[in-house]
């Protein structure tokens, strides 16, 4: 029986659809684990899989060569498929996946190009590709809706009327308040990865502007007394500051969900508004709930026309983004035929088919893959990848030991240990990783 290891990045958002490729592998007769990001060590060992699956092209360059030393093949099902970026850069991994599925054409045939290019003794062959569509979109699909909680159950829990209109909005913001440093750290990371790393400084600001907006916007609605408001922060997005500002405002028309999948957001939604190109535009519209976006000046230098223009609306204006989101709940059956239809024009181009096979397709595929024939590795991908491990693993550490080695780096580290709050922990995520048997919820629901 093969062995299967699915690395899970943002359990709200990636889990249910993972669940559900596993679901069927396991139907299949494939026997599969899960594991949170960067936790895979401990289930490599004892569970032994034969084919690990990865979010993103990149992850530790030597465990990858470990994992390929050992024969374990590499399946990356890309949780980013969709690139907003204005100039297109994209993760560039050093050692290629034996196999990566495709949201779309665009980002394939762009990879495809730098995989060609830049292939050699380390990187291996250039990986199989397939195009099948975002496997998340499944669940927006009608025949899944019996898997999450009715609006009314979902309403009552967050102690709101369902008499009112709700209004939802998804933030992205997280990055507002890094410090210079960490921003410059950031950037040097995505300088490394990237292929066209965009301005980390500029994205920074750009968050808190739009948490700033945000917060004037709120007011604005607040001048209706028939509306209430559902805030979802971002996966990577410390809840805090939002908690802190409904309490600061006195918002008692504001709720704030944590914890939950995009899907339970969007049944209670009349009408979505979201930071600049987040993907819950599109995810909305495609459920045919008229779509809004807060975009500043900075976002058209970021993101792409393509993601920016999607919207039904968007403006770096509270009081217009309140009079527009007013307009469209006085005629909501036109508004919603016409996010309705964008959306599903944006789908067909950038998420593939809304079918609701996206996952039962990708296990197939995984499961034909896995059978074949392993690919056999030559002396000199070996004595590359042999290199990469003792470099990376051994040398690099031992060297940054040394280097961060002082007096004064002794001390600051110590005030870390025995502070009551990090530097990380100013923006520190809500219940992200996976945590063992957490696929058992879905696995009881896809039974059903």
């Amino acid at each position: 029986m093969k062995k299967i290891l699915i690395v899970v990045d943002h359990k709200h958002r990636d889990l249910a659809s993972l669940s559900h490729i596993g679901y069927h592998l396991g139907k299949r007769g494939f026997e599969v684990s899960y594991c949170a990001v960067w936790k895979e060590a401990h289930k490599i060992k004892n569970f032994c899989p034969d084919v690990v699956v990865l979010p993103k092209p990149i992850y530790r360059n030597y465990s990858v060569a470990e994992w390929r030393l050992s024969k374990k093949r590499i399946v990356v099902v890309d949780v980013e498929g969709n690139l907003q970026s204005k100039n297109f850069g994209f993760l560039a991994p050093k050692i290629y996946p034996d196999l990566y599925f495709y949201w779309n054409d665009i980002f394939f045939k762009k990879q495809q190009d730098h995989f060609t290019r830049y292939q050699n003794h380390l990187s291996g062959e250039i990986p199989k590709m397939m195009i099948l569509g975002c496997p998340r979109i499944d669940f927006h699909h009608g025949s899944f809706k019996k898997y999450f909680e009715p609006k009314d159950k979902i309403l009552s829990r967050l102690r709101l009327s369902n008499k009112k209109k709700i209004i939802t909005i998804s933030t992205v913001s997280g990055n507002a308040d890094m410090s210079l440093k960490d921003r410059e750290l950031m950037q040097s990371k995505l300088n490394l990865r990237n292929t066209n790393p965009y301005n980390f400084h500029m994205q920074a600001n750009n968050c808190l502007k739009l948490r700033e907006i945000t917060i004037e916007l709120i007011k604005e609605l607040a001048t209706s007394k028939n509306l209430q408001i559902v805030i979802k922060p971002h996966p990577n997005e410390n809840p805090e500051f939002w908690e802190k500002s409904i309490k600061k405002n006195n918002f008692n028309f504001v709720r704030i969900m944590k914890g939950e999948p995009i899907e339970s957001l969007l049944n209670i939604s009349d009408v979505h508004i979201s930071h600049n190109v987040c993907t819950t535009t599109f995810e909305a519209m495609l459920r045919g709930i008229p779509a809004l976006e807060i975009q500043t000046k900075s976002s058209k230098s970021l993101y792409a026309k393509k993601d920016l223009d999607l919207p039904l609306y968007s403006s770096d204006s509270s009081n217009k983004l309140a009079r527009k989101t007013f307009e469209i709940l006085d005629d909501y059956r036109n508004h919603s035929t016409l996010s309705s239809k964008k959306g599903e024009i944006f789908c067909k181009k950038y998420y593939g088919d809304f079918d609701g096979k996206r996952c039962e397709t990708y296990a197939e595929k995984i499961a034909v893959f896995s059978q074949m024939p392993f690919r056999e590795i030559n002396f000199l991908e070996k004595f590359h990848l042999i290199a990469l491990i003792v470099h990376e693993k051994l040398i690099v550490p031992n060297l940054v030991r040394i280097r961060n080695f002082s007096i004064q780096n002794s001390i600051q580290r110590i005030k870390e240990i025995f502070s009551s709050k990090t530097i990380e922990d100013s923006y520190s995520r809500y219940d992200k990783d996976y945590a063992e048997g957490d696929e058992k919820y879905w696995y009881e629901k896809f039974k059903q």
